[in-house]
């Protein structure tokens, strides 16, 4: 969201100005599985690394070589409700 007065700042960084720079220093840890349902296994990896670094050909990369590292390959075209409950929330 822009803020509509003041100024906000993460780490020392504007948020307005760098928000990419920003949501690098934030940590984030979910008390519930953040998938969402209606995306495939890849398309989920590919929304959180564009949500953290916004760069799209780093993202693709990047979803790729996780489900080649987890051996999950042949099943980045499938519904997220395709894993088992434990990969989904690994």
């Amino acid at each position: 969201m822009i803020p509509t007065s003041g100024r906000a700042f993460v780490g020392g960084i504007d948020v307005v100005a760098h928000p990419t720079a920003a949501k690098q220093v934030i940590g984030v840890v979910p008390q519930s599985n953040t998938l969402d349902r209606s995306l495939t296994v890849w398309e989920n990896l590919y929304f959180h690394g564009r949500f953290l670094r916004d760069v799209a050909n780093t993202s693709r990369a990047e979803a790729d070589r996780l489900l080649e590292q987890f051996r999950l390959s042949e099943r980045g075209k499938e519904p997220v409700a395709a894993l088992s409950g434990a990969w989904r929330s690994a």
